[in-house]
């Protein structure tokens, strides 16, 4: 259970770190006047789509039993987050629709968890070779 926490708060702060350097990658390459206009948001979405894969591989490396309960967590501490913000902004008129908030939070999980289950996968055919390696 310690693992599962400890892989669950580790992968909530990759997520936001991935956000957050997304967020300044666009405002970095936004002053550039020789990119194309397309460039930062397709280099703000690699950022957090690397982030998100590093934070499955996390995941399973702090949890290797079950790291899908981590990112369960994870998306759904995304997702009370989500949710709190948005009851937050509801009274200016710029609130979150709440399936808005759930399409995300389900969205987070399926990157993660298929981070988690390749990294998974990965390490065993690595291992199954390595072990037919030896012998």
């Amino acid at each position: 259970m310690t693992r599962t926490i400890t892989a669950a708060v580790a992968a909530f702060g990759l997520v936001i770190s991935s956000a957050i350097a997304a967020i300044i990658i666009v405002g970095l390459l936004e002053g550039i006047a020789a990119i194309p206009d397309v460039v930062p948001p397709g280099a703000a979405v690699a950022v957090f789509l690397g982030g998100l894969a590093l934070t499955g591989r996390v995941a399973v490396d702090v949890d290797p039993d079950h790291p899908l309960r981590a990112v369960g967590a994870t998306a759904a501490v995304v997702a009370v987050g989500g949710f709190v913000a948005a009851q937050a902004t509801e009274s200016q008129g710029e609130a979150l629709e709440p399936l808005t908030v759930a399409t995300l939070a389900a969205g987070l999980f399926t990157l993660l968890a298929v981070s988690a289950v390749a990294t998974k996968h990965l390490r065993r055919r690595r291992d199954l070779r390595s072990n037919e390696a030896e012998q």
